[in-house]
């Protein structure tokens, strides 16, 4: 099971990955590739949350989160049914869409 990725770590590492030093910036990757294996996850899940494919939909992300959340050990219930009824939901607002997609980037 993944845990959440320590997102304000890895942002403060992808900072330092602009560094003139070649020596930091490998090292850099190394703390970064830690930091996503001590959450059970991998430079692909740090991709798909940086840039989610624009040519899913709604529904496609929530049952994504729904086949990947463990039933609701990683969602609480608010964020569970929201989910649920977003992976029926015809349509989605803007507001709706962020909301997703912070889910997704919790679970991914």
């Amino acid at each position: 099971m993944k845990a959440p990725l320590d997102l304000p770590k890895i942002r403060s590492l992808i900072l330092l990955l602009g560094s003139e030093n070649a020596d930091m910036v490998v090292t850099t990757v190394v703390a970064i590739r830690r930091c996503l294996q001590s959450s059970g996850h991998d430079f692909n899940d740090l991709a798909a949350l940086l840039a989610p494919p624009k040519s899913v939909t709604h529904r496609e992300i929530a049952r994504r989160i729904l086949r990947h959340s463990d039933g609701d050990l990683l969602l609480n219930e608010k964020e569970l049914a929201f989910v649920e009824v977003m992976a029926r939901a015809p349509h989605c607002s803007d507001r709706q869409a962020d909301w997703l997609e912070a889910i997704y980037a919790k679970i991914f």
